[in-house]
């Protein structure tokens, strides 16, 4: 049981798997500056939704993989995690607008 966190209802264990990927899956993450600030803007995102990285970060050409653990709340709504995600590419595009 020590894996499972608990909430004032509810007993649980919410993992998740996110794979982002590029448009026609470019292959950007090749570009050595783009890596080490992406993984500083997904480092930032899980402290904000209060989430934990677990089993780390997979960084390939052309795509990320993140297996993640956080409440129910955290990352319940496809639309929540769209809009992080967007803010991400956002962050990203305009400190590389070489990407755009």
């Amino acid at each position: 049981m020590e894996d499972y966190r608990k909430s004032s209802h509810a007993i649980y264990r919410c993992e998740y798997h996110f794979v982002w990927v590029p448009k026609y899956r470019y292959q950007v993450l090749i570009v050595k500056e783009i890596k080490p600030r992406l993984k500083e803007i997904l480092i930032e995102l899980c402290e904000w939704l209060d989430v934990t990285d677990h089993g780390g970060r997979h960084m390939l050409p052309d795509h990320i993989h993140m297996y993640l653990i956080g409440s129910p709340e955290a990352l319940s709504s496809a639309s929540d995690e769209g809009s992080q995600r967007v803010k991400a590419l956002n962050t990203c595009v305009r400190d590389f607008p070489e990407l755009d």
